[in-house]
């Protein structure tokens, strides 16, 4: 390896990740947000995406854009910087004020602990 690729690989690794944050929500907070944007939106959110997170999400867009948005994704070749840094910033703008109107709350795991609690305290007695 010479000096230049060292120097481009350290520079890659100096690269913010485009849509970081994304990876970190929460696919069902994803799936709201996105399913009232266009399909090319989608499509480059998507195609940064680790391909399992990004198939539920397309799985549970509306059935009318999925072959919409998957077209967008075999089309899309490049995307201009300032475009792709302005769809990160708008979207991560939304899922931050959609992230903080929401808070976990029950599930699955919850009603079991409730419901295992409950059934400990009825042997009890």
């Amino acid at each position: 390896m010479n000096d230049e690729e060292t120097d481009t690989e350290s520079f890659q690794c100096l690269q913010p990740i485009p849509f970081d944050f994304i990876r970190k929500a929460d696919p069902n907070n994803l799936i709201y947000l996105l399913k009232n944007e266009l399909p090319q939106t989608i499509a480059v959110v998507l195609s940064y995406l680790d391909p399992p997170k990004a198939s539920v999400i397309l799985q549970n867009l509306p059935t009318e854009i999925q072959s919409d948005v998957l077209n967008s994704i075999v089309c899309m070749k490049h995307i201009r910087g300032e475009i792709l840094r302005e769809v990160e910033r708008v979207l991560e703008k939304k899922l931050s004020s959609f992230s903080a109107d929401f808070l976990n709350a029950g599930g699955v795991e919850q009603a079991m602990k409730i419901r295992c609690r409950n059934k400990s305290r009825k042997q009890r007695v």
